[in-house]
């Protein structure tokens, strides 16, 4: 069996007589034209080989890369996509939208290779995550792909439990070490609150490493694969990279003997001959990258392209915020006061501030004139480009990809994280 990092959360599993590509993602400006690849990405078709099964492990932009797999379609024709089984499977029918054949499974056994893919159900409808065990039962090696998901005890059981039917050891237990996501970039102001964004973004840095810890303490395997949350953000925003706690994957080796690091864009291991080839010793160097990242910085978002020349007058915003409302609200009920603010901007100029409580029983919006100051117990407060806001709303995009890529700046008194308020906005929009 032979691991192969390509880049992120996209390796290739070949074994004997079956080649697995997963969680292909090449497309640069994912998330709303807001993520990219660091380093410089090569042309992934003269690394990637033929593949004879493609598994997506979930929904997010940098796992289901659609314009990518097209790319990977026309070149080696259609091939199998296998999935993970949910009740409701967003990733299911996202695919299917966009013309794909995918099957979701749990088991699989093709060209006598197992391949198994657990879900992570914590019971919740928004579960979309998975991990893959695939087992070659020719040489009997193994691994575990843990993907983005966090712990859950019910599913590593299943995988334990699936393990120990082909054999008692892991050869290859591949996990992150890092995540995405808006927290803590978006939620400070980076001039005031400097110092303690570095704090926070150092203790965000330490909960993956205790994750990733906790996780090989429970798969004991030969190898360690610390992988994938490998990017960079691109546009205005650029400057919140340096607050978003996302460590270089060599920093896992100062507390993991086990660990390898694999070069990007080919780096791999032979788990029959023990074998590494293109194993990294040294950290990425963004100044030998000067030039890239000066063109990355530039690039424009999705919303900046799309709606170019978009009059805000013409925007019936009360009416979409009023529709969005009650979309929401029949998805999370909220019965308390809860202010949820959204300061509407055309490049740093606030036009308008619209105030709605999403208490059920005391549902109000109010809308005032530019910048409004407003003292509350509970709010969460969302500074927004309008033609973002517009996209939101009206389901062009969504909001798990706008937070992911830190496409606007949130406020929130008291500065502590809110699944409820955090569920709401996603389903914040009109259809």
């Amino acid at each position: 069996m032979i691991i192969k990092n390509l880049y992120s959360a996209c390796i290739e599993i070949e074994t004997n007589n079956l080649r697995i590509l997963c969680d292909p993602w090449f497309t640069q400006g994912i998330g709303i034209g807001s993520w990219y690849l660091f380093p410089e990405p090569k042309d992934p078709f003269k690394i990637i080989k033929e593949p004879d099964l493609i598994y997506i492990s979930h929904i997010h932009n940098d796992h289901y890369d659609k314009f990518f797999l097209k790319k990977l379609y026309k070149k080696y024709g259609s091939k199998k996509i296998i999935i993970p089984k949910f009740k409701k499977n967003y990733l299911e029918m996202r695919a299917k939208l966009d013309g794909f054949n995918v099957e979701a499974i749990n088991h699989l056994n093709f060209k006598n290779t197992n391949i198994y893919i657990v879900p992570n159900d914590q019971n919740d409808p928004n579960d979309i995550d998975s991990a893959l065990y695939v087992n070659c039962e020719e040489t009997n090696k193994n691994i575990i792909n843990l993907n983005d998901n966090q712990w859950n005890s019910k599913q590593n059981y299943e995988l334990k439990k699936i393990m120990n039917k082909h054999t008692k050891e892991l050869d290859f237990l591949a996990l992150g070490y890092t995540g995405a996501g808006p927290y803590p970039q978006t939620f400070f102001d980076t001039k005031k609150n400097y110092k303690e964004l570095l704090i926070e973004a150092n203790k965000k840095k330490i909960k993956f490493f205790n994750q990733y810890k906790k996780y090989t303490r429970y798969f004991k395997s030969k190898y360690h694969f610390p992988f994938a949350g490998s990017y960079i953000l691109g546009g205005k925003h650029f400057y919140l990279n340096e607050f978003r706690g996302n460590p270089d994957s060599l920093e896992v080796k100062k507390f993991d003997k086990k660990a390898i690091i694999l070069k990007d864009f080919g780096g791999s291991i032979n788990l029959i001959r023990n074998k590494i080839s293109g194993e990294r010793k040294k950290k990425h160097d963004f100044k030998k990258n000067k030039l890239y990242l000066k063109k990355i910085k530039k690039k424009k978002y999705d919303f900046e392209l799309d709606f170019k020349n978009f009059d805000y007058a013409k925007i019936n915003f009360r009416r979409m915020i009023i529709s969005s409302y009650f979309r929401a609200s029949t998805k999370t009920i909220i019965n308390t006061n809860y202010y949820l603010i959204f300061k509407i901007q055309n490049q740093s100029k606030v036009l308008n501030t619209y105030v709605l409580n999403l208490n059920k029983k005391k549902f109000s919006l109010d809308i005032f004139s530019g910048d409004k100051k407003l003292k509350l117990k509970q709010k969460y407060e969302i500074f927004i480009d309008y033609r973002l806001f517009f996209g939101l709303l009206s389901g062009i995009y969504h909001w798990g990809d706008a937070m992911g890529a830190s496409l606007f700046l949130t406020r929130r008194q008291p500065n502590i994280y809110n699944p409820v308020i955090q569920k709401f906005l996603i389903f914040f929009q009109t259809n």
